[in-house]
C-alpha cells in the first residue's frame, strides 16, 4: 500500500486536485531565464539543477518518518548522462540531511521517468522478506528549462515549446499490505540510438503479448504534449490489440499536469491506486503503466489489485 507523506506539483498538495480530471492550470512565466508556463515550488529561477533539486530535496525531510533511518530508502534519481552528476546529488542530498550520509540500505534508480517502475521488483523483494514491512521513495525533480544556467540539467529527448515545466515532490512510504496494487507482469526495455524510433517499445510491447493474456482495462500512457514522445508508443499499439479491452480507459496525467520528469511515474502509480480505492476501476479489473525515460530506458508494468492474500500465495 502506497501512502504519500509528501506529493507536490509546484505549489499543489491536493490529491483531489491532482488526481481529478480537469487540467491544473500553471502560471505564466516572465522573466529573463525562462518565458512559458511552469508550476513552481521556488520561484529563483538563476539555481543550478543540482541546487534546486536539493532545495526540493531539503523542503521534504520534515515529513519523514521518525523512524526514517531504519527503513530501506529507494531515490528516484534524474536520467543524467554522466554517473558523477548522480554521486554529486547524493552528497548534496546528504549536506541537507546529514544523517543520510549514515543510512545502511539505500538504492539509486537514475532513470528519469522509468526509474519508479524499474525500481518495482526491487520495492517487491524488500517487502517480502523479514527484515522489513515498510520502505521509502524519495523523488524530486525540476525541468531543466527552470535552470538554464546549469550545466548538470539533463536534455530532454521531448523539447517542445508549449510543455508545462514543473518543480514536483515525492516522499510515499509503501507497506506490505493484504490488500494493494498487485504486478501481473513487469518489462523492461532499452532504446538505443542506433534502432529505430519506438523499437524499445515494440519490445516491451511484444513481450506483453506473449507473457500475458489478462486483458488491459486502463492505460497510463506518457503524454506530457509532445508529439515525439507520443510517437514513441502510438505506432506500437497494434502489437497489444488483441489484449485490449474494448471499454479502455485511457490516462494522460501528463497533459494535465505537466512534465514531472521522474515523479511522474510514482505520481501515476498513486493515481493508480486512487482508481481503485474510489470505485473507478473494479477490483477485477488492470491497469497498464509505460513510462519513458530520457535515456535509454522504457518500462511497464501491468497492475491489478488484491483484496487479500490467498492461500495459495
Amino acid at each position: 500500500m502506497l501512502s504519500p507523506l509528501v506529493l507536490k506539483v509546484g505549489t499543489e498538495s491536493d490529491k483531489e486536485k491532482l488526481f481529478g480530471c480537469e487540467n491544473i492550470a500553471p502560471e505564466w512565466i516572465e522573466s529573463d531565464y525562462y518565458t512559458g508556463r511552469a508550476h513552481l515550488t521556488i520561484s529563483d529561477l538563476s539555481l543550478s539543477y543540482i541546487t534546486r533539486l536539493t532545495f526540493l530535496f531539503k523542503a521534504c525531510v520534515g515529513c519523514f518518518p521518525e523512524d526514517w533511518q531504519s527503513l530501506p530508502i529507494i531515490f528516484l534519481i534524474p536520467a543524467f548522462s554522466s554517473k558523477e552528476h548522480t554521486k554529486v546529488l547524493f552528497n548534496s542530498y546528504c549536506k541537507a540531511l546529514p544523517l543520510l550520509s549514515e543510512h545502511k540500505q539505500i538504492f539509486f534508480y537514475p532513470y528519469g521517468r522509468a526509474a519508479s517502475l524499474l525500481a518495482i521488483k526491487q520495492i517487491e523483494q524488500l517487502l517480502s522478506g523479514n527484515n522489513t514491512s515498510r520502505a521509502l521513495i524519495v523523488g524530486v525533480d525540476s525541468h531543466h528549462k527552470l535552470c538554464p544556467t546549469s550545466q548538470e540539467a539533463c536534455d530532454s529527448h521531448y523539447e517542445e515549446s508549449h510543455i508545462t515545466v514543473c518543480d514536483s515532490m515525492a516522499v510515499i512510504q509503501v507497506e506490505f499490505s493484504e490488500q494493494g496494487l498487485v504486478s501481473h507482469w513487469h518489462g523492461k526495455s532499452a532504446q538505443a540510438k542506433v534502432n529505430e524510433k519506438g523499437q524499445g517499445i515494440a519490445n516491451l510491447f511484444y513481450l506483453l503479448d506473449k507473457q500475458s493474456d489478462l486483458s488491459i482495462d486502463a492505460i497510463h500512457l506518457p503524454l506530457n504534449n509532445t508529439t515525439k514522445m507520443a510517437n514513441e508508443w502510438l505506432d506500437q499499439l497494434p502489437g497489444i490489440a488483441s489484449l485490449l479491452s474494448s471499454e479502455l480507459k485511457c490516462l494522460f496525467n501528463g497533459i494535465r499536469v505537466g512534465d514531472l520528469g521522474t515523479t511522474m511515474g510514482i505520481f501515476n502509480l498513486l493515481h493508480t491506486q486512487s482508481l481503485y480505492q474510489n470505485g473507478e476501476l473494479d477490483t477485477d479489473q488492470t491497469i497498464l503503466q509505460l513510462d519513458l525515460s530520457d535515456g535509454l530506458y522504457q518500462s511497464a508494468v501491468l497492475f491489478g489489485w488484491q483484496n487479500e492474500i490467498s492461500d495459495a500465495a
